[in-house]
């Protein structure tokens, strides 16, 4: 996997405006929602940051969002959940809290929690940065008129 850092400067001052991660291409921990300009701390600029505001997003922008939530879903629930739920099942038959016959439905709940719980947490960070977006967009509005 290569990681990237890319480091967004002031073209007038050079001061450090904001940055991304990037994973293989893919920003990390991070979203294509934003200002799409937001000005230098230093000397006021302003300065493009390769992000654009959800009113702004085409319908092939806004399915992309969603796919790439879609893809770490999968991902998560198929890794996180399925680590969990083996883990689970095996402790639970050897602890004894279930007999061997047991197992299967064990890990199937596991799994059914720990998928359901990481669709929770993507969902609501999702709803999160699009409803951020909404709200700037409305306040910018409100002090453009």
């Amino acid at each position: 996997m290569q990681t990237e850092i890319v480091i967004i400067s002031c073209p007038v001052c050079g001061a450090t405006v904001d940055h991304a991660v990037r994973h293989n291409g893919f920003q990390a921990g991070g979203t294509s929602i934003g200002p799409s300009v937001i000005a230098c701390p230093e000397c006021g600029t302003w300065v493009g940051t390769n992000q654009s505001e959800w009113v702004e997003k085409s319908f092939l922008q806004r399915a992309w969002f969603v796919l790439q939530r879609l893809v770490w879903l999968i991902i998560g629930s198929v890794v996180v959940g399925g680590g969990m739920a083996i883990v689970t099942g095996t402790v639970a038959v050897e602890s004894h809290w279930i007999d061997k016959s047991q197992q299967g439905t064990c890990v199937l709940t596991a799994f059914c929690a720990v998928s359901m719980l990481i669709s929770a947490i993507l969902v609501r960070n999702a709803r999160r940065e699009i409803r951020n977006s909404l709200e700037r967009t409305r306040q910018s509005a409100v002090d453009h008129a």
